[in-house]
């Protein structure tokens, strides 16, 4: 079967302009087997919310077109969801239980990406000899990690809450993102500087450790510091620092391994990717956080190695080409779009 993605979708139905050739998309959905996942009706919705005319236009192509709904197992379809046509009232309701949804899986891949950052940054800090450190700098950073990031769900949550308030959510989740990232990366190196250079294990229990003069001395320098650079800017420096001290070959498996630790709480394969590979962007080059590039990452769980994609986001093409010798329906995705542009 073919999975839709969101955009071609709206190029399909002629919501959105297209540059392509049209005759061919069309021809290939009307001719086959073909679905659109719940993440992409989420968006569909939820961005068209204030205009019944398109989504019930998207809905009849959806309909006379025979395309079926597959519920997404991140995004499953509330029970308000409906194909008939609609209302504002009934819209309005479809989408406060989507937007429900959205905040929760949002909220929760970026806390994720957030605490790879946060782990990252403080391992590439901390430097251990070994693998099993266990001197008390170490300790120091796990329980430095423990403690500011146990609540970076619900931090992330009430972030996505707000965000979609305003005009602009990614923007907005792109700049708390960086907000909170800087002070706490900033307060685990003190700690964790500190640790190496005065701490022992009798002093933990006083905070010896960590003299208060100390702590804003150095809390001030990194203050400074990010008025200077963004924290995600902060990151890469600390990154490059530690590839430099080492080796190209050490500092790529530290970071396969530090990212691994969190593959438990993500599961799927595209996920799992989608943050490696923005964990590695802001590392190698500061790269922004673009929240979009999620929903692109969700819709690609739908493949499962057995569907083949229909997208003409240049973004998503890229992330297929670049795993499509580990994905065999990556590489047929992008054979078929090539073929479809032409």
């Amino acid at each position: 079967m073919y999975v839709l993605d969101t955009n071609a979708f709206y190029y399909a139905s002629e919501i959105s302009m297209f540059t392509y050739n049209l005759e061919k998309l069309q021809r290939l959905i009307r001719e086959n087997d073909v679905f659109i996942s719940s993440t992409s009706i989420f968006e569909f919705y939820t961005k068209y919310k204030d205009d019944i005319e398109i989504i019930n236009k998207g809905i009849k192509y959806i309909i006379d077109n025979d395309i079926k709904i597959v519920e997404n197992i991140i995004n499953p379809l509330p029970p308000s969801f409906t194909l008939d046509e609609l209302t504002e009232d009934n819209v309005n309701d479809i989408c406060l239980d989507i937007l429900k949804n959205k905040i929760e899986v949002e909220s929760c891949i970026v806390s994720i990406i957030f605490q790879m950052c946060l782990f990252t940054g403080y391992y590439f800090t901390l430097d251990p000899p070994n693998d099993n450190d266990d001197s008390f700098a170490a300790y120091v950073m796990q329980n430095t990690f423990k403690s500011i990031s146990k609540d970076m769900s619900f931090e992330f949550k009430v972030i996505f809450e707000e965000g979609y308030k305003t005009d602009d959510c990614e923007n907005y989740v792109r700049i708390k993102f960086y907000e909170l990232l800087g002070p706490l990366l900033s307060l685990g190196i003190i700690a964790i500087n500190s640790a190496k250079e005065n701490g022992t294990e009798d002093k933990i229990a006083t905070g010896e450790w960590l003299p208060e003069e100390l702590f804003s001395l150095e809390i001030n320098k990194i203050r400074k510091k990010l008025t200077r650079t963004t924290s995600n800017k902060l990151l890469h420096e600390i990154a490059i620092k530690y590839k430099k001290t080492h080796n190209e070959v050490k500092y790529n498996n530290v970071v396969k391994k530090l990212s691994s630790m969190f593959n438990a709480k993500i599961k799927f394969p595209a996920l799992q990717e989608y943050c490696y590979d923005t964990l590695i962007g802001i590392l190698e080059h500061g790269m922004a956080l673009w929240k979009n590039d999620l929903l692109d990452a969700i819709i690609l769980c739908n493949l499962q190695e057995q569907h083949v994609l229909v997208t003409y986001d240049n973004g998503v093409i890229e992330r297929m080409r670049k795993r499509q010798d580990q994905h065999i329906k990556y590489r047929q995705s992008v054979e078929l779009i090539e073929e479809l542009k032409k």
